[in-house]
């Protein structure tokens, strides 16, 4: 076990210059992992609209670095705090140094430390929310953690993360290097894991002791529950009959672009293209600029294409489609199964995660794997020509993670 400790909270308590204090009302703060695409702010979204659902009066903050928190319909009573990009790190270089000579951090991670540790305490929560990754980057979020865990009355501190947060051997390396290890067996409360124990068991993979073992809930997958746009009114939209209809959906599309190139090069395949499919294309809002026109350039002249670098009711199209192309992250993946969708899946490779991901998924039929080192137009073309006649995917995942999550964050009295 590692022998991180906590920094001393005693002199930044001590600078207050009053007591704290506990607000009347439930208040809850999210710290949002945010450094590469969109999985991470959505899923706070998502898990805050359900502590919205069960509790009204709840006011609801996240702290997060995401260009996109206001691209989707946010929860009543949430607002975020937005907190220096890390793929903005040169704006930040040559910050004054940190007063405490024990403080390792640095330029952006000094300033966003500053600004989680300011507002966790102005804001005051009764509970706490991390995703995805235990010390906050770069152990930015320890600093808080030390205040909150030793805060009167106590804050409810609990991390969430996805159902594989990369390969074992790697996870192992970077909790035992942040000490996220020693923060979840000894700071944590509660440990939500948004999967299922039989498709990957977290703490058997990432060899969690007793003590981190006792606090994990295996919530089941989560089920967005927006309203959606009927399908026939998104199909009529898009002219598409009652021919088939492929969704392309590259998440973030950040480093989609071989995907994106080798969808628009299937679409015009001649057996693909023989059949009259329509096909929506996403390529993402986090794409290269430079890339998103060359996209653009390329789909021209192909018929019964319609592209958009981002679709705020992209699930409604997920539910219309006969056939979602994606990589396997975790949003996508689970939003096109939970629909009962034949999903085709082109995972990324590094980090291991969506490797993970879309090979235990495959195994269970839920979806087809194509290795990205065999990604061409032509075996996307079949793969997604074999998808259209393979039966729906069957029904053997849980849904019910938001729910779950719930009942522990909000115990029923």
């Amino acid at each position: 076990m590692s022998t991180t400790a906590f920094p001393d909270p005693a002199p930044l308590r001590a600078q207050r210059p009053h007591p704290r204090r506990q607000p009347p009302s439930m208040r809850a703060l999210f710290y949002s992992h945010d450094v590469f695409g969109l999985g991470h702010i959505r899923r706070t979204l998502a898990l805050a609209g359900e502590l919205g659902r069960r509790l009204p009066g709840a006011a609801m903050l996240a702290l997060t670095g995401s260009f996109e928190t206001h691209a989707w319909e946010l929860p009543d009573n949430f607002d975020y705090v937005k907190l220096p990009a890390w793929n903005r790190n040169a704006l930040y270089g040559g910050l004054p140094p940190h007063a405490s000579r024990h403080d390792p951090f640095r330029d952006v991670t000094y300033l966003r430390e500053g600004l989680i540790q300011e507002t966790a305490d102005a804001f005051s929560p009764h509970l706490l929310i991390v995703d995805n990754a235990p010390a906050g980057l770069n152990r930015e979020l320890v600093r808080a953690l030390a205040c909150l865990r030793a805060a009167s009355p106590p804050v409810h501190l609990v991390f969430i993360m996805a159902d594989i947060y990369d390969s074992a051997s790697a996870t192992r390396r970077s909790w035992q290097r942040d000490g996220a290890d020693w923060l979840l067996e000894e700071v944590y409360d509660d440990i939500l894991v948004f999967g299922m124990r039989e498709v990957y068991d977290i703490v058997a993979e990432y060899g969690l002791p007793p003590a981190t073992a006792e606090k994990v809930t295996y919530c089941g997958y989560y089920r967005r529950t927006e309203r959606l746009t009927p399908p026939e009114e998104v199909r009529a939209a898009l002219g598409v009959g009652d021919a088939p209809l492929l969704v392309l959906a590259p998440g973030g599309g950040a480093d989609a672009q071989a995907l994106v190139s080798a969808f628009l090069g299937a679409l015009r395949e001649p057996a693909l293209a023989g059949i009259g499919a329509h096909a929506f294309a996403v390529t993402g809002p986090l794409i290269n600029p430079h890339e998103r026109t060359r996209v653009e350039a390329a789909a021209q002249g192909i018929p019964n294409l319609t592209v958009r670098s981002f679709e705020e009711d992209l699930l409604s199209y997920l539910n219309a489609a006969d056939v979602v192309v994606g990589m396997c992250g975790y949003n996508t993946t689970v939003e096109t199964l939970s629909l009962g969708k034949r999903l085709v899946a082109i995972p990324r490779q590094r980090p291991e995660e969506q490797m993970e991901r879309a090979t235990r998924f495959a195994e269970r039929g839920l979806l087809t794997m194509l290795h990205p080192s065999d990604l061409t137009p032509s075996a996307l073309a079949q793969a997604i020509l074999q998808r259209l006649i393979d039966p729906p995917p069957p029904a053997v995942l849980d849904f019910d993670g938001l729910r779950n999550a719930g009942d522990v964050l909000v115990p029923t009295p």
